[in-house]
């Protein structure tokens, strides 16, 4: 999904109908990386981890691969 407005719009939209859904959490952080706003991507990350989003399908997710080994990305990673 290459284009901004749309990706935004889809998450605006599934985040308007479920606020603190992990998976629309963590839709939201992809569409940020996708876009290169990595401070954005992982403060949604954080975000979809604290509400129950698991470490291991962030970790299996290539749009995640350019943060492998960021302190950062690792930290959201091993929280409980």
């Amino acid at each position: 999904m290459r284009d901004r407005k749309l990706a935004n719009e889809y998450v605006r939209r599934g985040l308007g109908l479920a606020p603190n859904d992990p998976r629309m959490l963590y839709k939201r952080a992809v569409v940020h990386q996708l876009f290169g706003e990595t401070g954005q991507a992982l403060t949604t990350l954080q975000e979809a981890r604290h509400a129950g989003y698991a470490a291991q399908l962030v970790r299996d997710d290539p749009a995640f691969d350019s943060m492998k080994g960021d302190p950062r990305f690792e930290a959201i990673l091993s929280q409980k």
